[in-house]
């Protein structure tokens, strides 16, 4: 009944990188201009076509993953939750972050990664939330001379600063990273003081493998019982333009920010949009948004494009697609209102009709007559 050797290809699928088309801007409008996750691997292995294409001859360093600011591309192996996993499992301050190959030999308070660079901005501060008061990134003179050094050269931690000052920064010698201050608390040591954050991040991990599984086209459930497993139909493939949940990274620093507020007035290396009377709202930014962030809503002769901080992660795609041009750069979004729940009005219109007698949504100081006689004009 139980095949071991279905087992072991199951688990052989399971790809390091793991691409979700839906979500790459490329993949929903011919006019975005993102190469991003092209441009940073260092072998060569990730090409574009109707979304991106990760090749054989990927190393598995997770630059393209963590660089690509939608959740297209991701690491399964190690992910987000495993990172955050061991963190939560070092003993010591602060929490070294090292390469595997050239990491320093501080076993217990080390948590090792392909490559620092892959390393994303929400797992620092999930490791900070996790209960670490410090953390470096190991740099050594080896990175010099690595292929991924581009990647490891791009990293700013400007932004982290402004959210956790002296929180995190680099080391490249033991002298900089120092025996390790005690006080920071196993899981097993903080018997009934787990945070919401704690809690998640729990939940995440029980799910990652059986997730991993799933989606590697095998069902564990299956392979377990044989042909006692229920035989359910499956589900409709959603369309490209379908987004479900809030997106992962967003998740992760919204769970960790709450767990461990941070500094006041901090704002992230990010802008919300800001919409111009010119907005017909019409809905093409709400349709190809990869995460969900924007919609229309209507009620009676009222209708508003509504924005949602939490979930925007400042792809840039609404201002590359907007038929009319409508959709800019606004202000650099603070913690406070990245952690806001409620949705915030861009652009407001009321029902009104033209001259043409078509309807249409008119805007304060937006164009009085509907967008067909506009483009006629």
């Amino acid at each position: 009944m139980f095949d071991l050797e279905r087992a072991a290809d199951m688990l052989a699928n399971v790809k390091p990188v793991r691409v979700e088309t839906a979500l790459c801007t490329q993949a929903r409008s011919g006019r975005s201009t993102c190469r991003t996750c092209v441009e940073i691997c260092p072998a060569g292995a990730v090409s574009l076509g109707r979304g991106p294409v990760v090749t054989d001859a990927c190393t598995a360093c997770g630059l393209c993953a963590a660089a690509c600011r939608t959740g297209a591309l991701r690491m399964e192996t190690p992910s987000d939750v495993a990172l955050l996993t061991e963190a939560r499992k070092a003993q010591g301050d602060p929490l070294v972050v090292a390469c595997a190959a050239h990491g320093p030999g501080l076993r217990e308070r080390v948590v090792k990664v392909p490559c620092i660079g892959a390393v994303t901005p929400e797992v620092l501060v999930g490791m900070l939330a996790g209960g670490h008061s410090q953390i470096l990134l190991w740099r050594p003179e080896a990175c010099a001379a690595c292929g991924n050094r581009a990647g490891v050269e791009r990293m700013d931690l400007a932004p982290l600063e402004a959210l956790y000052p002296g929180a995190v920064g680099f080391a490249s010698s033991l002298a900089e990273v120092g025996e390790g201050a005690p006080g920071h608390q196993a899981p097993g040591d903080r018997a009934g003081t787990e945070t919401t954050f704690d809690q998640s991040l729990a939940n995440r991990d029980r799910r990652a493998f059986l997730g991993s599984a799933f989606k590697s086209g095998g069902s564990l459930l299956g392979l377990l019982l044989g042909d006692w497993a229920p035989k359910k139909p499956a589900p409709p493939a959603p369309t490209i333009y379908e987004v479900q949940g809030t997106p992962r990274r967003r998740q992760v620093l919204r769970d960790a920010m709450a767990a461990r507020p941070p500094a006041p007035g901090a704002r992230l290396p990010e802008f919300a949009p800001l919409a111009s009377p010119a907005c017909t709202l019409c809905p093409v930014c709400t349709k190809l948004c990869p995460s969900g962030a924007l919609h229309v809503t209507e009620s009676g002769d009222h209708a508003a494009l509504q924005w949602q901080a939490s979930r925007c992660t400042d792809c840039g795609l609404c201002r590359e697609i907007c038929p009319v041009g409508a959709m800019g750069r606004g202000e650099q979004l603070t913690a406070d209102r990245f952690q806001a729940e409620a949705p915030e009005p861009l652009m407001e219109g009321e029902r009104a009709i033209c001259g043409c007698g078509a309807k249409y949504w008119h805007t304060p100081g937006g164009p009085d007559r509907c967008f067909a006689c506009r483009m006629r004009g």
